[in-house]
């Protein structure tokens, strides 16, 4: 499915039904491999009564929605991390007009699956690339 994500040319060629396919099936790999590689994700879908066969068989929609305020809270972000944190390599922070910025944090595949996905491949890598300096000026700020 990977090639799919770098192809976006011939993605948007395919017939709607086909796009929708192939993004279920996006969705369901990524779920899978967080939900068996996240503890804490893991308990959180079990105790919404989810599991990947649930999704398999039933569809993406039962996917458990992730509370908006567990990307607000530092502690309870990096509970989210599937990867250690010290591989990752870029750390995002919403506006937070709410008056706390939501954070997400990526590794080194989820950037390098941005930047492969994005028409702009060019400009995004560039983009990806000033973002990673930046967070290692600011690595050792504190929390």
């Amino acid at each position: 499915m990977r090639a799919n994500i770098g192809n976006v040319g011939h993605l948007l060629r395919l017939d709607q039904q086909e796009q929708s396919r192939i993004r279920d099936e996006l969705i369901k790999e990524n779920f899978t491999y967080h939900y068996l590689n996240n503890a804490f994700y893991q308990d959180f879908c079990r105790e919404q009564r989810v599991s990947p066969d649930t999704i398999l068989n039933e569809g993406i929609e039962h996917i458990p929605l992730i509370p908006v305020r567990m990307f607000k809270d530092r502690k309870n972000a990096d509970l989210l991390l599937t990867t250690p944190e010290d591989e990752m390599e870029l750390e995002i922070f919403s506006t937070g007009t709410s008056g706390i910025p939501s954070i997400a944090k990526r590794d080194k595949e989820s950037c390098d699956n941005l930047a492969l996905s994005s028409r702009m491949k060019k400009k995004t890598t560039k983009t990806i690339s000033w973002m990673r300096r930046r967070i290692v000026r600011y690595a050792h700020c504190p929390s």
